[in-house]
This record gives structure tokens, C-alpha cells and sequence, in this order.
């Protein structure tokens, strides 16, 4: 069953005490070769059909590799989509902060101003949906949700109808951490209210476009021109996973992420969206330093930015997101410490992609190079 994904995989236990430094230079360039090894052993061992990484050093630097099949004979190319999942909210959150620093959205006034029907809209704030501190519940809690996605694959869905399908909220607005896709419906929903203009526009002219992500749409409102990698789900529980994107339309799964979700790109382009994002390129000075220090506390000892998770990988302090789809996994982590940036894309579901991760900032810093992963750092 497709569940609160990031929150599941955000169960890993893992330390954090990051903020966004300065950057610190590993020694020297990183060993192409020995960066696609490292994608193909982990692919290898986790067997995963198909995966798509991009690695951005610290001089920026561009190494991209892939490796496996999109179906059988489509091999996984550099121009091969694939669906980020909840990475997709970092999106959002780029475009809700940059309305936030023009002053069309104020991040702690009550959103009864755009959503008045929403639950205790009087108290909810913009800065509590991005944090996921507002007290509600996510559309996945519902066990009827995904019976009626499947039941009607072609659908279309708003972020209007995915808050009436949310259920009722579990906690007081900023009482405690709970994380809600809802949340990220209902800010496409502000931020379109506060503009006049439809999300997806906002996303493109906001995000994409400026920032030259040429191989990037947000699936939720545009169709991809680029082939999109298939999808992988063992559906059927008996340990082989069937192509589901053979099998169902992805139309009611991609709008009914909408902002919550929904991007399709290629890891070059999500490793240069994800370092734009976490250094303030797309945001003022003052939204940046917002972006660099505000942090809410979790229950899993990790905490949780304007729109992003921070956590520990293998010695690294990462700020970035993950993100599961029907049928895809995928990570985005800025090292901001050691100045790289990671993407990792894959078409298999429910795939905690950290060893993929690990492996890569291993690689990308070698052994004993400054800000070199320790030895023994969590892969899960």
C-alpha cells in the first residue's frame, strides 16, 4: 500500500545537528569512474532495475551516470525522467518563499485568508504547512484514498479535492511535527490564490525556467516532451515487481501529488534545482538567512526546514528531501559543510535510497579528503 512514504523513510533514525555553512573543498576531483562503480554496486546489491545520479562539486562541477533499464531493452539514458515524489515540495517551497520575500504571502498569518474552509484555518500558518507542524493529517491516512485512484486512474484531481479527502486534523496547529502532503495541496492552493496564477505556471516561471532545469516538468500540470523512466511496485505482494506504468495511466497519481509532489526530471537537473534552493540562489538575502536557520525539532531526532528535512549521512550533514511515487525513489541532499550536492532517481518502489547516497559522497570525497565521510556512517 502507498503510504506517507518520506515519513516512513524518515524513520531511519538518523542524527542531525546540520545548518547551511560555507562550503569546505574536498581534495581534488572526483574519480568519474570510480563514482559509476559505486552507482552500479549499490544497484547491484539493492537490486534496483534503473537509476539516474548527478553529483555537483564544490567548483560546480557536473558528474552525471546511470545505470540499469527503464523496461526491458530501454536502458536508463542522461535525458530519462523520472517521478521525485515528495521531493517535489522543495518546489513548492521555493515558490511559496519567494511570494513570501515579495510580500504576497505572509508566512505566520492564518490562512482563513485564502482557505477559509480549511481545518482551523484561523491558526494555520504558511510556515506551519511547510514545516508540517499545522496538526494535520495527510490524504494517505485514508485507507479508501488509494482504492479510488486506482479505481479511476484518468481522473484529475485539485488540491480542493484532495483537502476534502484529508482527514480530520490529529493535532493542534503548531503543537507538535506531523508530516501531511495535505499541507503542500493546500499551499499550491495559497500560493495560486495570492497570484491569480495557476501553480503549475508559478513552478515553471519561478523555478524551472530560471533556474534553466531544461529537462523538468511539473507532471501535475504539463506533459513531458522526455521519455519518463517506467515504474516498478511489486503490487501484487509476491517479491517481483510488476511495470505499473504499463498498467494504470499516471494521471490520478501525479494530480493528486500536485504540489505535494509530482516533478519529473532528470538528476542533473534536480542536483541544480537542490543546490539552488538550500544556498538562497532563487530567494533575497533576507529569505536565504530564513532558509539557512529556521528548523522544527522531530520525532526521529532529525529536524525539518522551510520545505526540507536535514540529516546525517556517512559524516555529511545533508539538507535536501526524499521521495517515493508508484514505483519510483529518489533523494536530493546538499552537503552544505562540504559543498556537493547529490541526486539520486530510481524506478523502483519504496527504495530508502541512503546507500546510494553514501556510496556517491564517498566516492565524490575519498578516503581521508577534507570533509571525507567517517568510517561506519548509518546506510539506511
Amino acid at each position: 500500500m502507498i503510504d506517507r512514504f518520506t515519513t516512513v523513510c524518515a524513520l531511519a533514525g538518523l542524527a542531525l545537528t546540520a545548518t547551511l555553512a560555507p562550503a569546505r573543498q574536498a581534495t581534488g576531483p572526483p574519480d568519474p569512474v570510480a563514482l559509476q562503480e559505486a552507482l552500479e554496486t549499490v544497484r547491484d546489491s539493492m537490486e534496483v532495475r534503473g537509476v539516474s545520479a548527478a553529483v555537483i562539486q564544490p567548483d560546480g562541477t557536473v558528474w552525471t551516470g546511470q545505470a540499469g533499464e527503464s523496461f526491458p531493452d530501454a536502458s536508463i539514458e542522461p535525458e530519462t525522467l523520472f517521478d521525485a515524489g515528495s521531493v517535489g515540495k522543495m518546489f513548492t517551497a521555493a515558490v511559496v518563499l519567494q511570494l513570501a520575500g515579495e510580500g504576497a504571502v505572509d508566512l505566520d498569518a492564518p490562512i482563513d485568508r485564502w482557505l477559509p474552509d480549511a481545518p482551523h484555518a484561523e491558526r494555520v500558518t504558511p510556515r506551519m504547512l511547510l514545516t508540517h507542524t499545522s496538526g494535520w493529517a495527510d490524504v494517505w491516512d485514508d485507507p479508501s484514498f488509494l482504492p479510488r485512484l486506482v479505481s479511476a486512474p484518468a481522473k484529475r484531481w485539485t488540491p480542493a479535492e484532495i483537502l476534502a479527502a484529508t482527514p480530520p486534523p490529529v493535532a493542534e496547529p503548531g503543537a507538535r511535527w506531523e508530516y501531511s502532503s495535505s499541507g503542500y495541496a493546500a499551499l499550491g492552493a495559497i500560493a495560486e490564490a495570492a497570484t491569480g496564477e495557476p501553480f503549475g505556471t508559478l513552478v515553471r516561471e519561478r523555478v524551472i525556467d530560471p533556474l534553466g532545469l531544461e529537462r523538468t516538468v511539473h507532471g501535475a500540470y504539463e506533459e513531458p516532451a522526455l521519455p519518463v523512466a517506467h515504474g516498478w511496485l511489486d503490487i501484487d505482494d509476491d517479491g517481483t515487481p510488476e511495470d505499473f506504468t504499463a498498467l494504470l495511466p499516471a494521471t490520478a497519481w501525479r494530480t493528486s501529488a500536485g504540489p505535494a509532489g509530482a516533478i519529473l526530471t532528470t538528476a542533473a537537473d534536480l542536483a541544480r534545482f537542490t543546490r539552488a534552493f538550500l544556498t538562497g540562489e532563487l530567494h533575497g538575502e533576507a529569505m536565504a538567512r530564513r532558509i539557512a536557520e529556521e528548523r522544527v525539532a522531530r520525532p526521529d531526532g532529525n529536524r525539518h526546514g522551510l520545505g526540507f528535512l536535514e540529516i546525517e549521512i556517512a559524516g555529511k550533514k545533508l539538507a535536501g528531501h526524499r521521495g517515493n511515487s508508484a514505483g519510483y525513489s529518489a533523494a536530493a541532499w546538499h552537503a552544505p559543510e562540504a559543498g556537493i550536492t547529490v541526486a539520486v532517481l530510481t524506478n523502483k518502489h519504496g527504495v530508502l535510497v541512503t546507500p546510494f547516497v553514501e556510496a556517491l559522497l564517498m566516492a565524490a570525497t575519498g578516503p581521508g579528503g577534507a570533509g571525507a565521510p567517517a568510517a561506519g556512517g548509518p546506510s539506511g
